[in-house]
């Protein structure tokens, strides 16, 4: 069994709740082969509910029950799983490679880090925009700015406004809880699952 294959099996057999060896081998034989699948392909599967395709994949319904879908209803906060079948596979493909992380300072140190990589005078903050199109920018500040293509990164109410007709999607209110750990995690990878009913997920690494 190849590395990424044994890693894959490896968490399986720590996370899915119903100890049948068949089970388990399917469900890592199965994470390994998602983490392996380049995006340009997972994004030319066809579109369809996260719920109907994980039904679709021929693992038995107890494995998907009892361990993916509690995984994606936690990582999407999509309970019912009506969630594109292409975000779910990516959010499953990262949790397969266990890269998923942050930097230290938390996710917010993200937009700061590629800022700094950025050359000076590059990006503007507090900046309100009034009017945005592919090839330029109305901005009440500092007037129009013309480009060559338009990257609108905010949520979905606010790009309706700079964007009319685009469809505002339906959200799913949640809170996310951080906690400071007593000690720091172990050197080895391990992962524990824990969920009592239809209440929250709770993963820990």
């Amino acid at each position: 069994m190849r590395g990424g294959a044994r890693a894959a099996l490896t968490r399986a057999r720590a996370l899915a709740s119903a100890p049948r060896p068949l089970d388990h081998a399917r469900l890592g034989a199965s994470l390994a082969r998602l983490a392996g699948t380049p995006t340009e392909r997972l994004m030319a599967r066809r579109e369809r509910p996260a719920m109907e395709a994980l039904l679709a994949r021929g693992l038995p319904p107890r494995t998907v029950g009892t361990f993916l879908r509690p995984l994606l209803a936690a990582l999407l906060s999509d309970p019912e799983l009506v969630t594109s079948s292409r975000c779910a596979d990516l959010a499953l493909r990262g949790f397969a490679r266990g890269r998923l992380c942050v930097p230290g300072g938390g996710a917010a140190t993200l937009p700061q880090r590629m800022a700094a990589a950025l050359p000076d005078g590059t990006v503007r903050t507090g900046v309100r925009v009034k009017d945005a199109s592919i090839n330029r920018v109305l901005t009440a500040e500092h007037g129009e700015f013309r480009c060559r293509s338009l990257v609108v990164a905010t949520g979905a109410r606010a790009a309706a406004e700079l964007l009319p007709g685009l469809r505002v999607p339906g959200f799913h209110p949640m809170t996310v809880l951080h906690h400071t750990a007593p000690e720091p995690p172990p050197p080895r990878r391990r992962w524990s699952w824990t969920r009592t009913g239809p209440g929250p997920c709770r993963t820990r690494r």
